[in-house]
Formats: C-alpha cells, structure tokens, sequence
C-alpha cells in the first residue's frame, strides 16, 4: 500500500488546505527531480548535443506525462529510483541508501524495484567493476532493517503487508498455472511495446544484432542493457506469477530507461539519421496517447493522455443514474468506474 505517499500528501494538505492545486503542487518537487535525475543518468551515456533529443522523449513519454497529470505514487517511485539509479553509478553511498530505502517504503513494487538495483549493483559489481559484491552488501544492511521495521509495524497495525487481503484485492493476488504464467508475460511486454513504443524497442533489437554482428558492441551500452534487464526480469517473475492484472505504470522507470538506451545507439552508430529517425518516434507516442483496443483488451486508462477524456462522461453518466434512480448495484461495468460507483 503506498501508505506514506498519502501521508505525505495528508500533510501538505493540513497545511496548504485540502485543494486539488495543492495535491498537483505538492508533486513539483517530484517531477523536477525526476527531469534532473533523468538529465544527469542521460548525460553519464550522451553528449549534450543529443540531451535535448532524451529530454524531449521524457516530455512526451505517454505513461509518464500521464501519471504527472493524474498525481500518480508511481511518480516519486520514479524519483526515487533513478536517484538510487544515478548514486549507485556514482558510488555516493549514503545518497544511495536513502534512495533505496525510500523506493523500498513507497509501496510493495517499491521492494520490486529495491531487488532489481539489487541485481543490477550485483552485475555490475561481478562483471564491470571486478568488486567482491559480498563487501558490497553490508551498505543493505541498514536499509534491511528499516524496511523490515516497517513491514512489522504495518503488518502489527493492519494485520498485512505485502498482500491486501481486502476481497477485491485479494482474488487477484494468486498464484497462477504455467499457462496464465506465460499468458501474463505476453500481456507484459505488450504494455512494453504499447502506445507507440514498438518502435522504440524494435529498433533498440535490430541496432544491438547489427553491432554484435558488427563486434562493435560498447561498454557503455552493455551497462544500460544491464539497468534494464534486471528489473524487467525482477518484473517477469513476479508479474506473470500472479493472477493481478499487470499496468502500464509497472513498467515505467522502464520506458525512461528504453529511452536513452535508445539515443545511445542512434547517436553513436546511425549519427547521420538522427532527425530522420526523432522525427517518426515522436509522432508515434504523441499519437499512441489515442490508440484504442476493443474485445476486452486493456487500454490503459491511467496510462495516456486519452483517459483526460473519461471524467466528463462519468460525471454524466453518475448523474443520469442518479436521476432514474437505479441502482449502481445492479450496473454492470469494468474498471475504473467499479470503484467509483
């Protein structure tokens, strides 16, 4: 639960006033931070003369832009991430351990994405930096015990943690066949490739085949391949064993990641086409905010710009319900207005 996303935001309403300004203000701090950590993580692999192309990804990011509109928890995950991201890469220590243990605080995918820098300090750790990784364990330590103080004082005060055992919640939380299994690995990398980002990944696959063929593969990108392999596949474990549907948002530091592995490639191997080949990718995630599925597939309301268009219908359709008197119980609907209701 992010519980202290709530209570951050309880705060700044008890002093702010209670104002839906106020909730979308007391995400500035998040926002910049991210744009910053995003800048820095981004300037480690690129020149500056392509920054401005990253950054402008980053700005029409679908998910992203959408989560900022709609104060999502995912953002100061987000914060949260690429700051343990970038002081693990710099070896700022203390910066680095605050950040984890704040991602690690955040919410149950906060711990997600703890064990993904995990894994992406291990591989780094053993096969970048030669280090002994078992000396490099003892700075957890601190963030163990505080995590798992937590996880107690949540588990003594709601009688749960990682698990809701609320009864909406709780039906989708089970562990599913082999079959499911790979049914909810497919539907993950769909939302990878969803909104206009195919296109992104896809020439991210055919740049790395051409530069292995090429045996011009370098240092620089095997690092971001590691960044991004290591949470994606914390996610594909997790995700696809569990009956909960997975969303968009999920994968969001993701999609930041895919982002500037993908100016990496084009700057130091297609330099010459860069215009020709920004110009496309942008048109394909302004455009994939509006990209619509039927058939019961999901069209990640919380996720594009096209779910700015759901409230007015629902505040009309709450009305007419209202007015004929029938009752939301015998209504049967999906997501999100389920709740609403």
């Amino acid at each position: 639960s992010p519980l202290l996303h709530w209570m951050y935001v309880a705060l700044m309403w008890k002093l702010f006033g209670k104002t839906l300004i106020v909730s979308h203000l007391a995400l500035l701090p998040f926002l910049f931070g991210i744009a910053w950590e995003y800048y820095k993580l981004s300037k480690r692999f690129l020149p500056g003369n392509i920054i401005p192309y990253t950054m402008l990804l980053l700005l029409i990011e679908p998910t992203f832009i959408t989560q900022c509109v709609l104060m999502g928890y995912d953002v100061p995950m987000l914060y949260f991430f690429l700051l343990a991201l970038n002081s693990l890469l710099s070896e700022k220590g203390l910066t680095y351990i605050i950040a984890f243990v704040l991602l690690g605080l955040s919410s149950a995918r906060g711990i997600l994405m703890d064990v993904s820098l995990l894994l992406i300090h291990l591989f780094l750790s053993v096969c970048f930096s030669k280090k002994i990784f078992f000396k490099e364990i003892i700075r957890y330590i601190p963030a163990m015990i505080i995590i798992g103080g937590w996880a107690f004082y949540h588990y003594c005060r709601t009688g749960w943690f990682f698990i809701n055992p609320a009864p909406y919640i709780i039906s989708d939380r089970k562990i599913v066949p082999l079959s499911m299994m790979i049914r909810q690995c497919a539907y993950l990398f769909w939302y990878l490739f969803d909104f206009g980002r195919v296109f992104i990944w896809l020439f991210i696959f055919i740049g790395v085949c051409f530069l292995r063929h090429k045996q011009i593969i370098k240092t620089e990108m095997l690092i971001l391949i590691t960044i991004i392999a290591c949470p994606l596949l914390v996610y594909i474990i997790f995700f696809s064993s569990l009956s909960n549907p997975v969303s968009h948002r999920y994968l969001l530091n993701l999609f930041l990641l895919s982002q500037i592995l993908f100016c990496f490639i084009v700057y130091n191997f297609f330099t010459k086409k860069i215009k020709f080949i920004f110009v496309p990718i942008i048109i394909f995630l302004i455009t994939g905010n509006f990209w619509l599925y039927g058939g019961g597939f999901s069209n990640g309301w919380d996720s594009s710009l096209k779910g700015l268009f759901y409230f007015a219908p629902r505040n009309q359709m709450i009305e007419f319900v209202k007015h004929e008197k029938i009752n939301p119980h015998e209504i049967g609907t999906k997501f999100p207005l389920y709740h609403d209701l």
